[in-house]
């Protein structure tokens, strides 16, 4: 919601709701959005770069914008970004993992700075998805091709000070990561791939990778497309649906007493005819 409680919906190549008015005066492929301090909205746009609309009352026939990150194929590659509660914002590049201080009224080009294979830790490729642990100093990144990288900044966020990358040979479900997210506790990390979900365990590394059917296309975990709900269940965008997971504990902790529960019958057919009808 913007300063005057609009809110701001993308729908991706079909424009963006301001409120209940429809913007698509131009081509808008809108893959995420975000708000800061100073109600300005900030956006990406796939293979266009980061926009910045100030904060107006009435934004009239055309959105009024400021452009970012939009002077090379990598940095316009923009997949995913994430704001921290100081107000740094996190994006996933073609070139790097960049960052901005919002808090400065005034963001120039300048005020941008990116971490990437060529001044830090950071692996090449690109990053497909992003998750903060703000309390530990990491961000998890998703890489294409890639594998998981898991970085470490010092105490201002200034510096990448580690960064590991766990692949398929550490057990990873695949190469590409499409999502990942961050458990209630911090402990458990889920990461969707294009071939499976693993599980990560933050403090040892080790890894659990499931398949859920011998179709790959329920195995292939979309980009940005997995929330943990309040009550622990994980909703996951696959290519052949909704997966929804219930986790009766954590797989790395479990003592072997927590089973799992059975199998629900929702529907039964023979010859194409349910039998519940």
């Amino acid at each position: 919601y913007d300063a005057y409680d609009n809110k701001w919906t993308g729908l991706g190549k079909d424009g963006i709701f301001i409120g209940e008015r429809l913007y698509h005066d131009k081509a808008y492929n809108i893959t995420g959005i975000q708000m800061d301090r100073h109600r300005r909205v900030w956006f990406i746009e796939s293979q266009k770069g980061l926009k910045m609309v100030p904060s107006a009352k009435d934004y009239g026939d055309s959105l009024k914008m400021v452009s970012f990150l939009d002077t090379n194929a990598g940095e316009t590659n923009l997949l995913d970004m994430k704001m921290d509660s100081a107000g740094r914002l996190w994006l996933a590049a073609g070139d790097g993992l960049h960052t901005v201080d919002t808090r400065l009224k005034d963001v120039k080009p300048s005020s941008f700075r990116v971490f990437n294979s060529r001044n830090s830790r950071m692996p090449g490729g690109s990053i497909t998805c992003l998750a903060i642990q703000e309390k530990e100093h990491r961000i998890w990144c998703g890489l294409e091709a890639g594998g998981l990288a898991v970085c470490r900044f010092n105490d201002d966020w200034t510096t990448m000070t580690e960064c590991d990358v766990y692949t398929m040979k550490q057990g990873l479900a695949a190469g590409t990561v499409n999502s990942v997210i961050c458990g209630k506790s911090g402990e458990l990390i889920w990461v969707g791939t294009d071939n499976g979900l693993s599980l990560v365990s933050a403090a040892t590394g080790y890894i659990k990778t499931y398949r859920f059917s011998q179709r790959s296309i329920d195995n292939y975990f979309n980009i940005r497309m997995m929330r943990m709900l309040a009550d622990g269940r994980v909703l996951c965008g696959t290519a052949g649906g909704l997966l929804v997971i219930q986790q009766n504990c954590n797989p790395f902790k479990c003592d072997g007493k927590q089973k799992a529960a059975g199998p629900t019958i929702t529907d039964f057919h023979i010859d194409g005819e349910s039998v519940f009808t």
